[in-house]
Formats: C-alpha cells, sequence, structure tokens
C-alpha cells in the first residue's frame, strides 16, 4: 500500500513538472502577440533551413515590428497589411545582410531615399496606414524587425528553428525612438561628446518627425551611441538600456 502510494504520488509529481521549452514559446507567443506568432508556428512546421521557414521568420519579425513604427496612428491596420509585409520581407533579408558586413549608418537611409520602384511601392503603401510616412518610421520599422529576429535566433532551438541563420549583427542600428532619445540626453553632458554631438542632444527630437530634412540627426544618434558605450554594439546597447 505504502509503495503504490509512492509511486502514484511520484507520478503526480511529475506532471507538475513545467517544461523549459513550452515556457519559452509561451514568452514568445506573449511577446509576439496571436497574428505574428502564427508565422513563427508556420515556421517551425517548415522544413529546416527551408527558403519557407526563413520567410516566415521575417514575415513575423515585420508584423511584429509595424505597430512599433506606427506609435500613435489611430489606423495602425490596413485591408493591405500582408501585401505590405510580403513587400518588406525580402528587405528585411537584404538589411540583414547588410547589418552583418560592414558599418554603415546611413544604408536604411539610402534604402528609403532611393528611386527603386520596389522602395517607392513600399512607401506608398504605407502611407495608406499613415499618411506622413518618414524615415523615422521606416529605421523604426526594420530596426525593431531586426531586433525581434535577434530574440528568435537566441531561442531558434527550443522554437524548432535549428536551421535559421544567424548574423554578424555587430554593425546593426540601434532602433531609435524616444525611449533612446531620452536615454542619450541624459548624458549630453559626458566629456566624450564633442558638440556638435551635445547641440543634437539638446533639440527635441522626435524620431517620428526625422525625414529627408534632419535625416543626419538619426546617423549622429547611432555615432553618439557609439562614442558612450564604445564596448557594445549599437543593437546591443538598444538592448541593455531600453526602458
Amino acid at each position: 500500500m505504502s509503495k503504490n502510494y509512492t509511486e502514484t504520488k511520484t507520478e503526480s509529481e511529475k506532471s507538475r513538472v513545467i517544461d523549459r521549452n513550452d515556457v519559452v514559446k509561451f514568452m514568445f507567443r506573449e511577446m509576439f502577440g496571436t497574428n505574428s506568432y502564427d508565422y513563427l508556428e508556420k515556421a517551425m512546421k517548415s522544413e529546416a533551413g527551408s527558403k519557407e521557414m526563413h520567410r516566415y521568420v521575417r514575415i513575423a519579425c515585420l508584423r511584429k515590428a509595424l505597430p512599433d513604427a506606427m506609435l500613435h496612428v489611430k489606423n495602425k491596420y490596413s485591408d493591405n497589411i500582408d501585401d505590405i509585409i510580403n513587400n518588406c520581407e525580402q528587405l528585411l533579408e537584404n538589411v540583414l545582410n547588410e547589418y552583418s558586413k560592414e558599418e554603415k549608418f546611413d544604408y536604411l537611409w539610402d534604402l528609403y531615399s532611393s528611386n527603386d520602384t520596389k522602395i517607392i511601392n513600399i512607401k506608398n503603401k504605407l502611407r495608406g496606414i499613415k499618411k506622413e510616412f518618414t524615415f523615422g518610421r521606416f529605421q523604426k520599422l526594420f530596426n525593431m524587425a531586426v531586433k525581434y529576429y535577434v530574440c528568435v535566433c537566441e531561442f531558434k532551438e527550443i522554437l524548432g528553428l535549428e536551421g535559421l541563420n544567424v548574423y554578424s549583427l555587430e554593425h546593426a542600428n540601434c532602433p531609435v525612438d524616444r525611449n533612446i532619445v531620452d536615454k542619450l540626453k541624459d548624458k549630453k553632458d559626458s566629456a566624450n561628446l564633442p558638440c556638435k554631438y551635445k547641440d543634437l542632444l539638446k533639440k527635441d527630437i522626435k524620431w517620428t518627425k526625422i525625414d529627408e530634412n534632419d535625416y543626419e540627426d538619426y546617423i549622429m544618434i547611432q555615432e553618439i551611441i557609439q562614442l558612450l558605450a564604445p564596448t557594445l554594439s549599437n543593437l546591443a546597447f538598444d538592448f541593455k538600456e531600453w526602458k
């Protein structure tokens, strides 16, 4: 009788053990939200390392990043949201590849300001959500998508995405938003900053308004991060400092 009770109790205790993999998947489901996580699940069900798997992961990251970029926009979604994301998906792969090669803080600006018909089409579609779609929102969309991609890569085995490409992103830009700008403003009197950077941080910087007249502010912000945190990559600075 005692032996049977002990065995039953042991089995009951086993049933209460929480699987770490399930916890991680729950966290991603909560972080990404249902619509974005659905694409991660599609990636998990795809052939490991396939083009389809990579495509679904990029779509998931972009769908998660779009509301971040469209902050304060009442109509964050539209009937052609899938079309918008599909147009951005290949571009995100280009950004990931470029960020893995070299330090080039003006790469996103070069994309945004190009006359490439694909880029123009993407901007026009995004202006269907927000008429005044700016470079500030463009950089936030792709930089946040890169940030979410890094999160997925950190747990790719648990998520069943062993074949996912891991990029070297020490040259990735920091997503510029109010939190990052405020964090830098707190350090505007640092002795490590030349006057031109201190002058920039005295300005009223609104990341949603950064466009053709002041896109260089974005580039200078990336340079400021390097000066203030020389041991960190710019994306690592975002992970460490964003509150």
